[in-house]
């Protein structure tokens, strides 16, 4: 979380699209002196219309081709094999992203 914010531009906006799963220690000066903003764009603490707005803007980077999440899709399995990957998902502490395709 420090190293992402002290990337940021003098008002830039961090777009949260995951969990931080472990407590961490924050530089919060840096957002106050510099106006930084935080935004989480998990859907489901969202409204339906935000969804609409901030899901698009936080995956542009990734739709634009400027960031490759290959790399971050660990496993993937057919629709036929979706209670195993939710399992993978749950239990495999290596598994970054779980992919089902239908």
């Amino acid at each position: 979380m420090n190293q992402a914010t002290a990337m940021l531009k003098h008002n830039g906006i961090l777009a949260l699209y995951s969990w931080i799963t472990q407590p961490v220690t924050l530089n919060i000066g840096r957002w106050h002196d510099d106006g930084l903003q935080i935004r989480t764009t998990g859907l489901v603490q969202h409204t339906e219309e935000e969804r609409f707005i901030w899901t698009p803007w936080a995956l542009r980077p990734v739709i634009q081709g400027q960031i490759d999440v290959r790399p971050l899709l660990t496993h993937e399995f057919p629709l036929e094999r979706v209670a195993e990957a939710f399992d993978v998902a749950d239990k495999d502490p290596k598994a970054i992203k779980v992919v089902v395709r239908a």
